[in-house]
């Protein structure tokens, strides 16, 4: 009796909230029967049930569930407010649930009805215990914020959501409503793969705790200095293994990356002679490569001098170094955020596995060489105090990085958009500074400028116009993300609709066009279900997208031993032994996107850089959304998911040693 008195109380809050929630339905239920019998509407029925079901729901988590004793005015109409918004947003969610997976993918309705409460029911539990119920004693956290000041945070949340009903849609989905384009390739589906996940997610986090706990009591074992120079040294080692597996697997390949590596060798050791006509055709459509041409004809150049006999192979070798380089300033990045070592070196094995060992390290294209930009710019964002450092460095990667992929950008606005609230928040609070504005601005142009200049040094190597009526504008790659026959992803018959024009102006009159014919053919609810789509197409992957470009392997060189042959086994997605890599992959995806949905809990220190990360992340999950979506698109954008993974990852452990922090003072 004893013990189970013990349990009671230990567990009181989260037992009151299951009751209450029980009770919570039945007025529901009961509001929803009294009012039908008396004749109201059902419509009308239904939202005077739930107003009272929301009010008593409310109440009672206040005062029984979370004994919130806020009684100032303001204090509990913030509650309220917060309380009744949450409610709303939640029950949207559930009605969006319900209807894509039952009436537009044919789902189970009690099963997904269920899931959904489930879903619901921890996030409601979540908002009131971090975000609704909270006392009122801002001293540990300083002044109170104005709503400007909350608007980065709720960007953060927002991204969280999306994460999480991705999640969703990955495990009740998975590949059954993709037609062309199969996202996840593995013959082992996700509910079964979240299993491995979850377990080792579970295990970090714990692991987190322990330590955190334990270092707490007791001194480091080695210093500040000493840590860093053993990550350095580790990713010096990954650089080598790199090297090491890309040497043997190596290949060139064709699509767009053959195109610029044929072309840029062509330049580098043969500048006489001329581009051929599929190339002329290529960089008019696409003149946003030609930074990317340029830069491996310098490559190849010192390629020339280092290996005269394979320049291509300090290509990959710079390739790995970007990735390698990217993994690394990210977990600096994490570090910097957390404080944590345990955390950081459990971000730093996964980036390794995920990242900086995946088969894509040996592609020399924008994907691999562009992951640096981003990684660099929230590098330079975290680690310098200066202002005009910060954003003048920060601003030159962003645009920089722009050259080489254009959705780099999305992090320079998502900097300007958080940059914008605090100007508000500080005229609310009227804190404004002029000066501040001043240097800001001036720091981004700095950065901006000093990156067109030097994109402008790389692009005097060509000397060649080429034709401005071929190129591709951003209508195109719109009407390309509602191609329903590709699921959004690229499409031949598209292209040669495009160039079916003769010039931009007509072309981009006629995507436009097309564009609004495919939105009326798809209606509402095929538009929902295209999105859908699309969301499982970027995010269903853990290989992102590896091996799925046409003409993927242009030319392969003979095996030279028996270690090429195993090597490319594992590393070739045409390999016998490929899906334990795929799989292994994936398995660390989805711990990433389940840390990612942890950084929904407020954490103990400053989250502007989470915040920043989680706006960009946002931005290009809604610009892959609305146009051409590729899971690969993706790729040059993990150091990020990874800082953010890492970020809640610490949060979940901090959150259980609070928890076992308490059982061990009751007991």
């Amino acid at each position: 009796m004893e013990k189970i008195k013990e349990l009671l109380a230990e567990y009181r809050e989260v037992i009151s909230y299951l009751f209450f929630g029980v009770c919570t339905t039945l007025v529901n239920i009961v509001t929803y029967f009294i009012c039908s019998t008396a004749g109201v509407g059902t419509a009308a029925s239904t939202i005077l049930a739930w107003v009272l079901s929301v009010l008593f729901a409310y109440l009672t988590n206040r005062y029984f569930v979370f004994e919130n004793r806020a009684v100032s005015p303001g204090g509990i109409l913030r509650e309220a407010v917060s309380f009744f918004s949450c409610r709303l947003a939640t029950g949207i969610l559930d009605l969006l649930i319900m209807v894509i997976f039952v009436d537009l993918l044919g789902k189970n309705g009690m099963l997904i009805k269920i899931l959904s409460n489930i879903l619901v029911i921890i996030l409601n539990y979540v908002a009131s215990k971090v975000l609704i119920f909270r006392t009122e004693d801002t001293s540990a956290h300083g002044p109170k914020e104005n709503f400007f000041e909350k608007v980065p945070g709720y960007f953060r949340i927002l991204f969280c959501m999306y994460v999480i009903f991705t999640l969703f849609l990955m495990l009740t989905i998975d590949t059954s409503i993709n037609t062309k384009y199969i996202p996840n390739v593995l013959g082992i589906p996700n509910f079964i793969l979240i299993v491995p996940a979850l377990l080792l997610f579970s295990l970090f986090a714990a692991l987190e705790a322990h330590m955190a706990k334990k270092h707490g009591q007791a001194r480091r074992p080695i210093s500040e200095r000493q840590f860093y120079l053993m990550v350095s040294v580790i990713f010096a080692a990954v650089f080598l293994v790199q090297l090491f597996i890309t040497s043997h697997i190596y290949f060139r390949g064709g699509w767009d990356v053959g195109v610029l590596t044929v072309e840029a060798e062509r330049i580098a050791f043969n500048p006489s002679s001329e581009f051929s006509d599929f190339s002329l055709y290529y960089f008019g459509s696409y003149p946003n490569n030609l930074t990317m041409l340029y830069t491996l004809v310098i490559f190849f150049k010192i390629g020339g001098i280092l290996f005269p006999a394979n320049p291509y192979l300090v290509l990959i070798a710079l390739a790995n170094l970007a990735v390698c380089v990217s993994v690394f300033l990210s977990t600096l990045c994490i570090y910097k955020i957390t404080g944590s070592r345990c955390v950081t070196s459990i971000g730093m094995g996964i980036g390794v596995f995920l990242i900086a060992l995946s088969p894509w390290i040996q592609i020399p294209y924008t994907d691999a060489f562009g992951m640096f930009f981003p990684a660099a710019a929230i590098f330079c964002y975290l680690h310098f105090k200066n202002g005009v450092q910060k954003f003048s460095l920060t601003s030159f990667f962003c645009v920089m990085g722009y050259f080489y992929k254009p959705t780099i950008a999305i992090l320079l606005i998502a900097l300007v958009i958080l940059a914008i609230c605090a100007g508000i928040a500080s005229l609310w609070k009227k804190e404004f500074s002029a000066r501040r504005l001043g240097c800001f601005v001036l720091a981004l142009a700095i950065g901006a400028g000093c990156s067109l200049a030097i994109d402008k040094a790389i692009l005097s190597q060509n000397h060649l116009n080429f034709d401005g009526n071929l190129e591709k504008t951003m209508a195109h790659y719109l009407m390309m993300g509602l191609n329903t026959e590709t699921d959004g992803g690229f499409s031949g018959n598209d292209v040669a609709f495009s160039d079916s024009f003769p010039d931009v102006e007509s072309r981009n009159e006629a995507n436009i066009k097309e564009t609004a014919s495919r939105l009326k053919e798809m209606g509402g609810s095929g538009y929902l279900k295209h999105l859908i789509k699309k969301t499982l197409c970027n995010y269903n992957d853990g290989t992102f997208g590896y091996g799925r470009e046409g003409d993927f392997y242009l030319h392969i060189p003979e095996e030279q031993n028996g270690l090429d042959r195993i090597l490319r086994q594992f590393f070739y997605h045409t390999g016998q032994h490929y899906h334990i890599l795929a799989t292994a992959e994936h398995i660390l995806w989805l711990v990433v996107l389940i840390g990612i949905c942890f950084c929904i809990l407020p954490g103990k220190k400053e989250q502007q850089a989470e915040n920043l990360i989680a706006l960009t992340l946002l931005g290009v999950s809604m610009f892959l959304l609305l146009f051409e979506c590729r899971s690969r698109y993706l790729y040059l954008f993990t150091p990020l998911y990874l800082i953010l993974a890492t970020a809640g990852m610490h949060s979940a452990g901090m959150m259980l040693q609070d928890i076992i922090g308490k059982r061990q003072k009751k007991s």
